[in-house]
């Protein structure tokens, strides 16, 4: 039986944030990351400008001094990463911990490895001699060793398969390690990528063959979909996420962040640098993808494209989304990180995917940051200018308070794990419980789709909210508030008050439990009160008043 791999934790090291937190708020924020090398002398070079990582202290992950000084920076960014992950995920692979060495694995690679050392070395070659070569050259340099060394760091014995596919390295380690869980090979496997190669030679390398931005404004360099673009920006950091088998994940109580579906590989073979135009082999992979996932039209889609800028690129992908979607491509919602954070080269799909993941666990897709002057041929909705919040379903928008009451329980179970003040959070346990019977929230789905019935709504129920007509928004109102016992409705159009009523019939024709007053129809707010007191109604009253309504506040606590 094919089993399922979810992911149970996530770590980063980027332009615009060297933890999880700090990169989600950003992206969300609409931070640019890229800004003037500072790293490099760039007086000679074409490109002034990069994504390169700030702030950065290995300390803070608990890397060793000893050991920093001997890696390249690609590797010690791709082990803070990985420690991040890892504690996240909570994995132990010590004599007594939760997983079996054997079945802990490393899928992690960089599109270019030690680049930084590899011309260090050369020049010590060139300018002192052969025998000045440091004898760790080699095993700092090698694409594999940031995976060889995560492997040592968390004595992870299973398959250590270190990717190496240009600007796909990370995304083809991730889609490896699923399938490599999935089929039964590994139960967990850190899998991502890491890129440092912000050095001169690099730089002049992309430059030349025309691939990078040449813009002198930082902030507006990399333009994702722009018909301005002129090229990507290059980047350094590394992301990783812990992939772990469901059951696996399950038995040892694992926070359980996001599920992985399906995976797709497919290769141009059109061009050594460039992509094929018409996006049909793009397609066939991200066809691939969601055959195997079991999507279908009506999910919500969400695509974090690769998005790089270039010309070519986006033009292609643009294309590939319409190919492998049809008409769905326009109602996806697609964006590009790299406007903000840069191409992380061999790290940006693991990048992109811990952006995905935090997009899909919040419901927020973050913006697509530069885009303003949208390139005709890619005419998708690319999230501009802010953050767009997941267009919730009928069912969704009439649960909201229940859920949110389960969030806060579950917070205050999580805080009893490691809290002093006991007796304070068993309190608000107990409130938050007594919130709940209050609502009746054990049988909440069934009653909401009850209301949703009598309301003559059920055929909504699965529908978003943007779908349904401004009249049947209307009604979900009132069905949301009827739990309460008074609703005070204030307009300065009296003439709308027939529409409220006539809607009010509809839901409530039957149920002698409601009531509707209207100051126009001559019902007071006195007649409705004694209802309350006598037999618990539930009432709504239509004024006109502003200075009715303020004494109402008052006299019944409305607000």
């Amino acid at each position: 039986m094919k089993r399922r791999v979810v992911v149970t934790g996530t770590g980063v090291i980027t332009p615009v944030g060297n933890d999880v937190h700090t990169y989600w708020k950003n992206l969300l924020d609409g931070v640019c990351g890229i800004d003037h090398i500072t790293s490099i002398p760039t007086d000679d070079l074409p490109v002034k400008v990069a994504g390169e990582v700030k702030d950065f202290n290995p300390a803070d992950y608990e890397i060793e001094a000893p050991f920093a000084r001997k890696q390249d920076r690609f590797t010690i960014f791709a082990t803070a990463a990985a420690w991040q992950a890892v504690k996240e995920s909570g994995l132990d692979s010590s004599e007594n911990g939760n997983i079996d060495p054997l079945r802990y694995g490393v899928y992690v690679g960089s599109g270019i490895g030690g680049f930084s050392t590899l011309v260090r070395e050369s020049e010590k070659i060139l300018k002192e001699g052969a025998k000045w070569v440091s004898p760790l050259f080699v095993p700092t340099m090698i694409s594999n060793i940031a995976a060889g060394n995560i492997a040592i760091r968390n004595n992870a014995c299973g398959p250590c398969l270190p990717v190496v596919t240009a600007c796909a390295t990370s995304t083809h380690a991730i889609g490896e390690a699923f399938r490599a869980i999935k089929h039964g090979y590994a139960d967990a496997i850190i899998a991502g990528g890491t890129e440092a190669a912000i050095v001169p030679l690099a730089i002049a390398g992309f430059a030349n063959a025309k691939a990078l931005s040449r813009s002198e404004d930082p902030k507006y360099a990399s333009l994702p979909f722009n018909r301005n673009r002129g090229g990507f920006v290059m980047a350094e950091g590394a992301a990783m996420l812990v992939l772990e088998e469901y059951e696996h994940a399950v038995a040892r109580g694992a926070k359980i962040i996001a599920e992985i579906c399906g995976y797709g590989n497919t290769c141009d073979a059109h061009h050594v640098t460039a992509p094929r135009p018409d996006g049909t082999t793009q397609a066939a992979a991200i066809r691939m993808a969601l055959d195997e996932a079991g999507y279908a039209s009506e999910d919500v889609l969400y695509i974090n494209a690769h998005g790089t800028g270039t010309a070519l690129n986006d033009v292609a992908e643009t294309a590939a989304f319409k190919l492998a979607l049809g008409e769905d491509a326009y109602k996806a919602h697609v964006r590009s990180i790299k406007g903000s954070i840069g191409h992380l080269l061999g790290a940006a799909g693991a990048a992109e995917a811990v952006a995905t993941v935090l997009a899909l666990k919040n419901g927020i897709v973050p913006p697509t940051i530069n885009l303003d002057d949208i390139d005709p041929e890619c005419d998708l909705d690319y999230t501009l200018g802010q953050a767009k919040e997941r267009d919730i379903t009928v069912f969704e928008f009439l649960a909201e308070d229940f859920v949110a009451l389960q969030k806060e329980m579950e917070d205050v179970c999580k805080e009893m794990e490691t809290a002093e003040d006991f007796d304070a959070l068993m309190e608000k346990y107990q409130q938050i419980m007594d919130e709940s019977m209050a609502v009746d929230g054990d049988n909440y789905e069934s009653n909401i789709h009850r209301e949703l019935k009598t309301a003559g709504l059920t055929s909504l129920t699965e529908l978003s909210i943007s779908a349904i007509s401004g009249g049947e928004y209307k009604l979900l109102q009132v069905v949301k508030e009827m739990d309460f016992a008074r609703t005070l409705i204030l307009t300065h159009r009296p003439v709308v008050d027939a529409g409220w009523f006539e809607d009010f019939s509809k839901i409530f024709y039957d149920t002698p439990k409601y009531r509707y007053g209207s100051k126009n129809n001559g019902e007071k707010h006195e007649s409705l009160e004694y209802l309350v007191a006598k037999s618990g109604i539930h009432y709504v009253i239509f004024l006109v008043s502003i200075n009715r309504f303020l004494v109402l506040s008052f006299q019944v606590g409305f607000v």
